[in-house]
């Protein structure tokens, strides 16, 4: 079946935090190789959870980013400091009003350590978004912003515009060739009040949540990682059957 081509590449260094957009990811079974492998913490331990208490929200005005030393993070336009330094969480405290710092995340369900604390929810490996659906909820709200930084994916799909809004829904159950990777659709994404809250420029919009309730069945879809592989911008993308007999094919409309 056509599907389309990738459009954006997104890893999240620290959970919470704004991500990094990428040429290229690497895809483990576990997800995108480096992707929340971090979070920031208050003194007692809690993540940050900027959906859930407002004293969090200053998270999203920060950015991360993967280095050689581990990661480095941002505050609004402000250099970028190594994520793992003292100092940093000094800066970082100041911003956020009280003392935090920065630990490893573990699995979640898992016990907190002096290793890290574990994540917040367990989460699925991928988060795919087509541009249909992007572009659908913009119809629909066309004064809000609507970017594909209020959703968190991984992985934006520019698919023809005659594929539909939500299209991605379909391929439930199916696995998508991607690069080197095997990505299998699993269950669509459920949102919460992440996606209203106000994102470097993007302003608070509570409308676009009420308009995914509305219409119902999530946005975006969560994906399994059937092979790992690498996945670069411009990749073209095929989804093959359940069945031996699927056929693959690409989109000449893209």
């Amino acid at each position: 079946m056509p599907v389309g081509m990738i459009s954006e590449l997104w890893r999240y260094p620290v959970s919470a935090v704004g991500g990094e957009l990428l040429d290229a990811i690497s895809v483990a079974e576990a997800g995108v190789e480096g992707d929340r492998e971090w979070a920031v913490v208050d003194a007692e331990g809690n993540p940050a959870w900027p959906d859930r208490e407002k004293r969090w929200r200053a998270a999203l005005l920060l950015r991360s980013r993967s280095r050689a030393s581990e990661f480095e993070i941002s505050l609004a336009d402000s250099s970028w400091m190594d994520g793992t330094s003292p100092a940093t969480w000094t800066s970082l405290s100041d911003h956020f009003g009280f003392p935090v710092s920065v630990r490893r995340q573990l699995p979640h369900g898992t016990m907190p350590s002096a290793d890290g604390v574990p994540e917040r929810y367990d989460r699925a490996p991928i988060h795919l978004v087509s541009s249909a659906s992007i572009a659908d909820l913009q119809r629909t709200l066309p004064e809000s912003g609507i970017d594909s930084r209020r959703f968190r994916p991984n992985i934006v799909l520019r698919v023809p515009e005659t594929a539909g809004a939500h299209v991605e829904r379909r391929w439930i159950g199916k696995t998508l060739l991607i690069g080197d990777a095997e990505l299998r659709v699993t269950s669509p994404c459920t949102r919460c009040v992440f996606t209203v809250l106000p994102q470097g420029d993007l302003p608070f919009d509570k409308r676009v949540l009420g308009a995914i309730a509305r219409e119902g069945g999530g946005f975006g879809v969560y994906c399994s990682v059937v092979v790992p592989g690498r996945i670069g911008i411009e990749d073209m993308v095929t989804v093959r059957d359940a069945g031996p007999s699927a056929q693959h094919l690409v989109a000449s409309s893209l």
